[in-house]
């Protein structure tokens, strides 16, 4: 029951955070501490063929998405913590 009028606006809300955190501890306690999510950044739209981030056959493709995505990939790995 979030009001939002564009996918970019709906990842920056507070609550939505909070609830995918939620979601994603509840999936890391049945990881090993090696296979935990520690951080997530949420970007505006799914991945795709035309977007270029998917194959025909919807398998990832790793080097684009690390390209596309290089800044949120960096600040996930950083020392920094957010």
């Amino acid at each position: 029951n979030v009001s939002y009028s564009a996918n970019s606006e709906m990842i920056q809300n507070e609550f939505v955070k909070s609830r995918i955190k939620e979601e994603v501890e509840k999936i890391n306690k049945n990881l090993a501490h090696y296979e935990t999510l520690k951080r997530f950044e949420l970007i505006p739209h799914e991945w795709s063929i035309n977007s270029g981030e998917l194959t025909p056959k919807l398998s990832l493709k790793r080097k684009a998405i690390l390209a596309i995505y290089k800044s949120l990939v960096d600040k996930i790995y950083s020392t920094d913590v957010h």
